[in-house]
């Protein structure tokens, strides 16, 4: 966290909390129990003391591939598609879309060539 010239003080709860996104949080927290519950379920346990294998397996894979990839991932994009001011597009003018349809082209084009040499190189794999 930045401070002005001449402030006193360090950092705070309230500046830190200000400077730093809720979902970090969340993030980190989510991090620690799947590691926990790995790490229980690798040394013989049962994650978090009360899921064997198999259901922590199911719910980890439904958590990631329906609730965020499906569900959250969605509500992200259609909150900033629904919060976009399109009055503030009209001044800039049509370069600052010239220059990132170039980056997306040069990016797609660099990763199509290198998926298409990686397939070259690759030996064939039997049917």
């Amino acid at each position: 966290v930045r401070h002005a010239a001449g402030a006193t003080g360090g950092v705070t709860a309230k500046t830190f909390a200000a400077a730093v996104p809720a979902f970090v949080g969340g993030f980190l927290a989510m991090a620690a129990v799947r590691t926990l519950g790995d790490a229980q379920l690798a040394n013989g346990g049962s994650a978090l003391f009360a899921f064997d294998s198999a259901q922590w397996k199911g719910g980890a894979d439904w958590l990631g591939a329906v609730l965020g990839t499906k569900v959250l991932l969605s509500t992200g994009l259609a909150a900033v598609g629904l919060s976009v001011n399109f009055a503030a597009f009209h001044g800039a003018g049509l370069a600052p879309f010239a220059v990132g349809a170039a980056g997306a082209s040069v990016v797609g084009g660099v990763g199509l060539s290198v998926a298409l040499l990686m397939a070259s190189l690759a030996p064939a794999v039997p049917a």
